[in-house]
């Protein structure tokens, strides 16, 4: 089997710009969700308008609820794509190290036959 180490490292650059855009959504989600932290609550309404109030009550907390548990999984999510990354691109250097080594150790056992040839 061959492996390409620059062909890991473009699959690694692939997934970097995938961390990135991901990342990114990441920031924008947790950004609302602050703000829905911080936003209006409705209160003080009477009747019909304080039913009103109270269902869209209810509908943003439960929301919120959901939304908290979609940004846990994206959190996760990029964790994922993250070590993803470096684990291609450490693949990539192990693989160049072994290859190196494997190299020397071949050029050693030559040098060595070659000496014995003399």
């Amino acid at each position: 089997m061959e492996v390409n180490p620059a062909e890991l490292e473009k699959a690694a650059a692939v997934v970097d710009g995938a961390v990135a855009h991901f990342n990114a959504r990441r920031a924008e989600l947790h950004e609302i969700a602050n703000e829905m932290h911080t936003g209006r609550q409705l209160s003080d309404g009477y009747g019909k308008t304080g039913g009103y109030q109270q269902g869209l009550q209810n509908f943003g907390v439960a929301f919120e609820q959901v939304l908290e548990e979609f940004i846990k999984d994206e959190d996760k999510f990029c964790a994922f794509l993250e070590g993803f990354r470096d684990r291609l691109r450490q693949s990539a250097g192990t693989y160049q190290e072994t290859e190196l080594a494997n190299t020397q150790s071949m050029n050693l056992i030559g040098s060595k036959l070659d000496q014995g040839k003399a």
